[in-house]
């Protein structure tokens, strides 16, 4: 029996052995498999090869980059150059408003009613070799033609507008430091010069010539969660029919991440305002087609999207709907921005007419008339001279009415009028004849508006 339980126990210690040593046998061809699989993704790796591209100069704090300038952008990493600057007003909603001396901050407040500070951007060609790395839309910049009669619309490629303190600056002694088909339209190279890159003709007839579209005006921010939206609104014009005019704006729109945590965008909903008095409500997945992450190493998104109303300007505001990696949803806040329409170098022209009538009972002649009017364009004209229309009429008891019109032009779509009559009485009284204050409103039709977000 001792023997027989002997041979059990060797058996059975023996078996246990044989498990234990199969068991780990699996265990130990996975842990290899695992090694083989890393040591071929090693060997099958494609390895980033740097390359230098110039020299780092200091970023300025005072002053401006002038064009010609290389640059890194701090936040997308591409390569450009400065064309020109921009000086912009930026309504930043984070930072209080001071009145008398106190920190006033209106969460409900509009655009314009958040004090703007003058900040200066630049035009920025971008490296066509850096384009498909980074997370901003290089195609940017549309406007529509002067051609009236033309329905296109152009895109110039590889251009950015890029703050001030984005910008970091490189220097280098090659010619062909930047890839972009208008880099060697806009800028020559002159060895003799800081930068070395100057301006050509063509760069400043193509600004003079696009000045309208290109400018930047307006730019508002706004943090919700750490998450900060900056939005750059631009019009791109104005196509007419027998019927309807329709203005174009283009937005651009930039998502930083200045926090820990990962987010992910998943919905938009913008509210838009026309001056016609429409309010409409867009809603969708994403932007642009997509939903960004935006996280530690890649904080930032950027696009451009279009809007057209059926009226000379209008207002957007909206949100974005985030989630962020530990399942936290929020609202992030879109800052309120003005669609506002810029005038055409023609004139608008307005008639009016006017009626004087003397209801007393002494006789009244105009003697002159003062008119001041007032353009959207920002612009007040005083108008002074002797009667109207030729004639100093009288306005007597047997005839009391006397009714004429004229004209007025505007470099505007609209603008007001309002001034006054010299008249002098019978008896020699003579006093200044209110004229009532009027609009002059260009005629805009009220169809519904197109949305493209």
């Amino acid at each position: 029996m001792y023997i027989s339980h002997s041979k059990v126990t060797i058996v059975s210690r023996i078996s246990k052995y044989m498990n234990f040593m199969q068991f780990h046998r699996k265990s130990f061809h996975c842990i290899l498999l695992k090694a083989k699989n890393n040591l071929l993704n090693i060997q099958n790796a494609t390895y980033i090869r740097l390359a230098e591209v110039g020299k780092l100069e200091t970023p300025k704090l005072q002053g401006k980059y002038e064009t010609g300038q290389l640059i890194l952008h701090r936040v997308f990493g591409y390569r450009g150059v400065i064309l020109f600057p921009w000086l912009a007003r930026v309504y930043d909603r984070d930072l209080p408003n001071k009145k008398n001396g106190v920190d006033e901050i209106s969460p409900n407040s509009v655009g314009k009613e958040v004090k703007g500070k003058t900040h200066t951007f630049y035009q920025v060609l971008i490296d066509q070799r850096d384009c498909p790395f980074i997370r901003a839309q290089t195609e940017a910049v549309t406007f529509l033609g002067n051609n009236e009669s033309s329905r296109s619309l152009y895109a110039i490629p590889g251009l950015d507008y890029v703050a001030h303190e984005d910008i970091l600056p490189y220097s280098t002694n090659d010619k062909t430091a930047l890839q972009h088909e208008l880099f060697d339209k806009f800028l020559t190279f002159n060895p003799d010069r800081d930068p070395p890159f100057m301006a050509q003709e063509t760069l400043r007839a193509w600004q003079e010539k696009n000045h309208p579209w290109l400018e930047l005006s307006d730019v508002h921010k706004e943090i919700t969660e750490n998450i900060r939206v900056t939005v750059i609104p631009f019009y791109m014009g104005c196509r007419e029919t027998q019927t309807t005019s329709v203005y174009w704006w283009r937005y651009c729109i930039r998502l930083e991440n200045l926090g820990d945590l990962s987010v992910q965008l998943r919905e938009r909903h913008w509210r838009i305002f026309s001056l016609s008095g429409t309010l409409e409500t867009v809603r969708g997945r994403g932007v642009v087609g997509q939903e960004p992450v935006l996280s530690k190493t890649l904080p930032a998104f950027q696009y451009s999207s279009h809007v057209s109303l059926q009226a000379p300007s209008g207002h957007m505001w909206g949100t974005f709907r985030l989630e962020r990696e530990d399942g936290y949803t929020f609202d992030c806040r879109i800052p309120p921005f003005s669609l506002e329409s810029k005038v055409d170098e023609s004139s608008t022209n307005w008639r009016y007419c006017i009626r004087l009538e003397n209801l007393g009972d002494l006789s009244v002649q105009l003697r002159e008339r003062h008119w001041r009017i007032f353009s959207l364009s920002g612009t007040l004209e005083t108008v002074r001279g002797r009667g109207v229309v030729g004639q100093e009429p009288v306005l007597s008891k047997t005839l009391p009415a006397f009714q004429y019109s004229s004209h007025v032009s505007l470099q505007a779509p609209s603008g007001h009028m309002w001034g006054t009559f010299r008249l002098e009485r019978e008896d020699g009284y003579t006093f200044d004849c209110r004229i009532p204050p009027f609009s002059l409103e260009s005629k805009v039709d009220e169809s519904s508006t197109n949305v493209d977000l």
